[in-house]
């Protein structure tokens, strides 16, 4: 029984340690509000959904919600860099958008940044409405009342950096690869372009050969 209470162990541990490091789903996108916990009412999301909404009609900034469960020991930095790989594979400077996560059994949250909007809404910024706004109502079990909070910090904070005025720079702006679909679709738009130029250019020559050849009748006709 000795003999074999070794290799039960380790199989033990390594089960464990299975378990332990194991992480939970990346759900897949939703419209706005993915709430995983029940946290929410249907009010409560009608009425989340149509302040987005209105949020991105007037500025086209997209705010995500995402409500977990709980994150079973990951990092919340870790998970939400999951769900922004998943969520937006192909980020490029001028996506408007935020992440904004709350884990449930924990009481944590935390906002991840789009590229086209980080220079309105930088990571200590972020940190900073998380901090006055949003915690304090999370912790008392009040999550709308936090997520309500921390949609409007983040709204005055845009307006106060005038986010439509934000210009990415320009060699940001190519960061999403083309894929083959769109390299087809300007490499036709190209080639028309060049051939509508080569007929206007041979139609020009056409029509100067064609007054040439008349000029020169005129000037000796009997030739």
């Amino acid at each position: 029984m000795n003999k074999l209470f070794g290799p039960l162990l380790g199989i033990a541990m390594l089960l464990c340690t299975g378990i332990a490091s194991a992480e939970i789903d990346v759900p897949p996108e939703g419209n706005r509000i993915t709430d995983l916990t029940g946290l929410l009412n249907v009010a409560q999301i009608q009425s989340l959904n149509a302040k987005l909404e209105s949020l991105e009609t007037f500025n086209g900034v997209n705010i995500e919600i995402l409500l977990v469960p709980a994150l079973d020991k990951e990092p919340i930095e870790k998970y939400a860099a999951r769900v922004e790989s998943v969520w937006h594979p192909e980020e490029n400077a001028v996506d408007k958008h935020v992440l904004f996560l709350i884990a449930a059994r924990e009481r944590v949250a935390h906002l991840t940044i789009g590229e086209g909007l980080k220079e309105g809404l930088p990571e200590s910024t972020a940190k900073s409405i998380l901090k006055t706004s949003v915690l304090p109502d999370l912790r008392a079990g009040m999550t709308n009342q936090a997520l309500l909070k921390g949609i409007d910090a983040i709204v005055q904070k845009l307006s106060e950096a005038r986010v439509d005025d934000i210009t990415p720079p320009l060699h940001t702006v190519m960061i999403k690869p083309f894929s083959l679909e769109e390299i087809g679709y300007y490499l036709v738009i190209i080639l028309g372009i060049i051939a509508l130029v080569a007929i206007l250019v041979y139609a020009g020559r056409r029509k100067d050969l064609a007054e040439y050849l008349k000029n020169r009748r005129k000037r000796y006709p009997f030739k």
